[in-house]
């Protein structure tokens, strides 16, 4: 089962090794999805794409830095431990059911694991390199395959990209 965040990664998987894999099962949409919108799309599947419109503006632009110039921020991120776990705490409080209160669902000591894994790793740069390749590697080709009828899915109420009914037509239909 994938997790927020490992859907792009549990389908990636699957297309490129269908021989080896009997089924998938994702809690949230695969992020290039939101890009690939069915021709006549239904009320519930545009409301779906609309909500998804405005969460890019106000959460996406971490993408855009992540899938173009890594590097750039993953130099910085590494040369400031302050930045480090602004960047980090500010992506859990912003995507977690927290309400704005990021320790009525982390404690200190998970962020500061997280931040100092980061840290004394010197990975955060490696964690945005997906980004980078999934924007350069033609994903959006493969998105217009569809999500395969052997894809199951259930929705997670504090997912970024929840599975809409509509959004679950649309994927199949998508291509």
């Amino acid at each position: 089962m994938a997790e927020i965040g490992g859907s792009t990664i549990t389908e990636q998987l699957a297309r490129s090794h269908s021989d080896s894999v009997v089924a998938i099962h994702l809690t949230d949409v695969p992020f290039g999805h939101i890009f690939q919108k069915p021709d006549d799309p239904s009320s519930a599947e545009m409301k779906y794409f609309r909500n998804n419109e405005k969460w890019m503006q106000r959460e996406g632009a971490y993408a855009g830095i992540q899938s173009t110039k890594p590097q750039s921020l993953a130099h910085a991120l590494n040369d400031s431990p302050a930045g480090l776990a602004g960047w980090i705490v500010e992506k859990f409080r912003s995507w977690s059911d927290c309400d704005g209160d990021i320790e009525s669902r982390f404690t200190r000591d998970e962020l500061l694991t997280q931040i100092v894994i980061y840290w004394a790793t010197e990975s955060i740069g490696s964690s945005f390199l997906p980004y980078y390749d999934y924007a350069n590697a033609n994903a959006l080709d493969w998105i217009k395959e569809g999500m395969k009828k052997w894809t199951g899915s259930s929705n997670v109420p504090a997912a970024l990209r929840t599975l809409s009914e509509g959004y679950q037509s649309a994927a199949a239909r998508v291509g």
